[in-house]
């Protein structure tokens, strides 16, 4: 812009991989690039608005390791030389200017674009290529166990794969660990699989006599347990789905009131 006038303008597309800082950088670096073809002795005083605090503060830094923040650098010290006596500042966005609705328009523009070059287009993070990694190997991961032939009441009860609660479970007391396993997989001493090994005479549950006696039965509908799920869950049935997304330590509690339960009621444990 010069005075209140756009004189050029322009969107670029950066793929999928930049972060936020690394998108202010290169509009700075692209804005140095268009600038200085064009500055002459006379140009006057260039202000540059940057809407990142931090890259405010690593371009005022005396050391850096980042090779497109160095790049940064240099750009703008040679606009710098190029632009005397007159200065090149560098100043906090601020909402409201003409300039900062344009550069909000073009940003997303360019987040649409199709990038004609391989990516990536600016370095990729250590850490970014890390999360990236995970993020995929997780996505993979839950589409197999989504898919799975097999663990049918395992898959319906943990519906999705979760590295932190599995460590969160993986460190419960061993008795409501075991608890917890159990009644997360079907390999319990409830009625169902109990009668599929041959040890029970019938698979109906002994506390409702309405469905078979399986772990999704008692934690998410069995009516004997309404009242239970009603203390601890606030509501009185639950998806199996939901039950399994729900924090461990809620699910303990109620697995320690159906323990109870099932005591009282002289039957043995889960």
């Amino acid at each position: 812009m010069v005075g209140n006038k756009i004189v050029e303008k322009e969107a670029i597309p950066l793929g999928k991989y930049p972060t936020v800082f690394q998108a202010e950088l290169m509009a700075l670096f692209r804005i140095t690039e268009i600038l200085l073809p064009r500055v002459q002795q006379n140009q006057g005083k260039i202000t540059m608005f940057c809407d990142s605090q931090a890259v405010l503060r690593v371009l005022n830094k005396e050391l850096v390791n980042s090779k497109l923040v160095f790049a940064a650098m240099q750009r703008l010290d040679e606009l710098a030389l190029a632009n005397k006596p007159y200065q090149v500042e560098l100043v906090r966005g601020q909402a409201g200017h003409l300039g900062k609705d344009v550069d909000n328009t073009l940003a997303r523009e360019g987040a649409k674009m199709i990038p004609q070059e391989p990516e990536p287009i600016v370095p990729v993070p250590g850490n970014q290529l890390m999360t990236a990694v995970n993020a995929e190997v997780d996505k993979k991961w839950n589409r197999r166990w989504r898919f799975l032939p097999t663990a049918r009441q395992s898959r319906r009860l943990w519906p999705v794969v979760n590295e932190q609660r599995s460590l969160h479970l993986a460190q419960a007391e061993r008795q409501d660990y075991g608890e917890m396993v159990r009644l997360l997989t079907g390999h319990n001493h409830l009625n169902r699989h109990a009668f599929l090994l041959g040890k029970s005479q019938t698979a109906e549950c002994r506390l409702c006599l309405e469905a078979e006696e399986m772990s999704e039965h008692l934690l998410c509908e069995c009516p004997a347990l309404n009242d239970i799920r009603q203390q601890i869950l606030g509501q009185r049935q639950i998806e199996a789905e939901a039950l399994g997304l729900m924090p461990l330590d809620g699910l303990r509690r109620f697995i320690l009131l159906i323990r109870r339960r099932l005591n009282d009621e002289g039957l043995e444990k889960i």
